[in-house]
């Protein structure tokens, strides 16, 4: 420990260049109103690698939010009135704002934008932010939610629309729907239907964070996901989380459980498969769940067109713990699919309610972990700062090897111990 802070007060810019060039920035911006409520849900200080933007034409609806970097999209003569619901308003304003929306953008690998699609700032603006990301270099999805059947035919129309508009403009994209939302959360309380929403689009944005940044025993880098995800246009992301017997083959079965997607998940042709589990896990239990994907998604473990990537990760905070994260990209299907009202379901499955409360249970714990690691960081910093502006006032001894002085190296011991 001694001889890392000396490094590091020694060199104090050369860790940090290595650090910064290893490190993959990640962008996440929600487009108008449902992108903004999106946000909104974020615990935000747990994700310290992500970096949160909302972007809207309403100014109020931007005041209200607690993200700290917003971008009001139109000239200083039209912004903060909003788009009035007309998508060509929503596209006008974006590219009014094109160079802030850049300056916001730049230095991104990987932009992630969420939003509602059938009204006038997600679904007009969306597709221009993301053309903008892509010329950036940046590997950009879409996470987006087409509208309920009560909203009307206008609203549905203009999401396919604008949905056509996206999909030019990103390399891959989501689709959640929400009359599926109410299909199967029909009967819930709203706030509480629509925080299952908010649930679903955060744990589709945390799968593809802890992808990129969470070290595994087997790990799946930046490449991976690039791989996977570059021009692979429809996707779908699935999370499961079981414990018990047989959690493994339970916990993938539960990720596509009563999902929000009116589209079939099977005939994708890339997969990332990502698995956290406890410390008494197998490699049988790891080899059971991969197998419980190809066979659930529907793939042909003898099909060389079929690129699956796979990486797991221990987890010693946590007992009895098994899930699973799995973004298949590469289906093909139609718009009209994709928006299409999906088939009456009877009722919620209590495993759908268990695997959301086990995800979130499980996310809080991680974030927690997170930021008593940045407090602990943050304290080890002040601790090395403190340290280097004590030892700035002491003299260099040049009779003692070279080396520090018998002051600096007491100060250091006192520091560190």
């Amino acid at each position: 420990m001694q001889n890392l802070i000396i490094e590091t007060i020694n060199q104090p810019h050369k860790e940090e260049v290595e650090i910064n060039a290893a490190q993959i920035v990640l962008k996440v911006v929600g487009v108008g109103g449902a992108g903004n409520n999106a946000i909104q849900f974020m615990n935000k200080d747990a994700y310290p690698n992500i970096d949160f933007i909302v972007a809207n034409t309403d100014a109020q609806a931007l005041a209200n939010n607690n993200c700290q970097k917003k971008i009001s999209l139109g000239s200083k003569e039209n912004r903060g009135l909003g788009a009035g619901s007309v998508p060509e308003v929503g596209r006008k304003r974006a590219i009014e704002s094109a160079r802030e929306i850049e300056d916001h953008l730049k230095g991104a690998d990987i932009v992630i934008l969420t939003a509602g699609f059938g009204g006038g700032t997600g679904s007009g603006a969306t597709p221009v932010i993301a053309q903008i990301a892509k010329n950036l270099g940046a590997l950009t999805i879409a996470v987006v939610t087409t509208p309920s059947e009560y909203e009307g035919r206008k609203r549905n129309k203009v999401a396919i629309a604008e949905l056509e508009a996206l999909k030019s403009a990103v390399d891959s994209y989501i689709v959640v729907s929400n009359e599926k939302l109410e299909e199967i959360y029909g009967d819930f309380p709203i706030e509480d239907a629509y925080k299952v929403s908010n649930q679903n689009l955060k744990n589709i944005i945390i799968a593809i964070h802890d992808i990129i940044y969470r070290t595994g025993i087997i790990n799946i880098d930046y490449a991976d996901v690039r791989k996977i995800l570059d021009n692979s246009g429809l996707t779908v992301v699935g999370l499961g989380s079981a414990s018990g017997k047989d959690k493994a083959i339970r916990a993938v079965q539960k990720a596509f459980a009563n999902n929000l997607y009116t589209y079939d998940v099977k005939g994708a042709s890339r997969f990332l498969v990502n698995i956290q589990h406890d410390k008494k896990v197998t490699r049988k239990d790891i080899s059971l769940a991969i197998k419980e994907v190809y066979k659930h998604l529907g793939v042909d473990e003898d099909d060389d067109n079929i690129e699956i990537i796979s990486g797991h990760e221990s987890l010693q905070e946590i007992e009895d713990i098994f899930k699973v994260s799995i973004v298949a990209s590469g289906i093909n299907t139609g718009l009209d699919t994709i928006a299409s009202k999906p088939e009456a379901i009877d009722k919620v499955s209590t495993d759908t309610i268990e695997t959301l409360q086990e995800i979130e249970n499980f996310n809080n714990i991680q974030e927690e972990k997170t930021r008593r690691d940045i407090y602990s960081q943050q304290a080890t910093t002040s601790e090395i700062n403190n340290y280097a502006k004590f030892t700035e006032t002491t003299e260099y001894n040049e009779s003692e090897n070279n080396n520090i002085s018998t002051t600096k190296r007491n100060a250091m011991w006192f520091e560190t111990d």
